[in-house]
């Protein structure tokens, strides 16, 4: 991809669950963001509806963003079809300008500095959903170190949806209703955060992130860990990295 040139910010957003013109009315009059990278950090919403319908929607976005010369980049989340982000589906949509949905590991070129995505989680409400309809078995966060291994760019920005387990939250407070629905989901949430230390650890080594961003889990929260600033936003929440 074209190195992005001549950006003044990178923004977080927090899960949209297709909330897409809430997020077109904070980019363009709320917000009035401009010249700016948009990291969409996961759970957008993709899968619910005909390809369509998203096709519309995602033409109105990629106006405002040619309005206010934004771009903006999506991420995999749990509530979302993998199909839109790596595929078919992916490419018909990047067709638009001033939009990207991203493979995990992709890593994006700006004048601000290299932003790596890696998308997935585990849904915890899962059980009381219809599988490729409003859930997706391959919705997990995978780590790759063969991925990791092969970037060439050092990583200033990390972009995910879930997070590493020593960011918030620590704790498991709220979900053991939810491990009572389902046995295997206590082991799959532990894996999930496992992957995340493991992907963290990988690019630790190799790179001098500044900010990782994250989403997923519906609060705000700045916290730093081993000089790196982890950002989490809210739902269609926006940060400045």
């Amino acid at each position: 991809m074209q190195l992005i040139k001549d950006k003044k910010s990178i923004v977080l957003c927090g899960d949209v669950h297709g909330k897409f013109s809430e997020l077109r009315h904070k980019l363009k009059r709320r917000y009035k963001i401009e010249d700016s990278i948009i990291c969409c950090a996961g759970d957008i919403g993709m899968g619910f509806h005909k390809f369509n319908y998203y096709l519309t929607e995602f033409t109105k976005l990629s106006k405002v963003l040619q309005q206010t010369n934004n771009e903006c980049f999506f991420v995999r989340g749990n509530h979302d079809n993998p199909e839109y982000f790596n595929g078919e589906l992916a490419d018909k949509l990047n067709n638009l300008p001033n939009i990207k949905f991203v493979k995990d590991y992709e890593v994006i070129e700006t004048n601000l500095g290299n932003i790596i995505f890696i998308g997935g989680a585990t849904s915890i409400d899962r059980k009381g959903r219809d599988v490729n309809k409003t859930y997706w078995i391959n919705e997990k966060c995978i780590f790759d170190i063969d991925k990791i291994n092969e970037i060439k760019q050092n990583i200033d920005y990390v972009i995910t949806h879930t997070a590493p387990s020593f960011c918030f939250p620590q704790t498991k407070e709220g979900l053991r209703c939810w491990f009572e629905l389902d046995k295997d989901l206590e082991k799959d949430v532990r894996e999930e955060r496992k992957a995340m230390d493991n992907i963290f650890n990988a690019l630790d080594n190799n790179n001098i992130i500044k900010t990782w961003g994250y989403g997923h889990f519906h609060a705000s929260v700045v916290d730093r860990y081993k000089g790196i600033k982890f950002v989490l936003c809210n739902e269609l929440e926006l940060k400045e990295l």
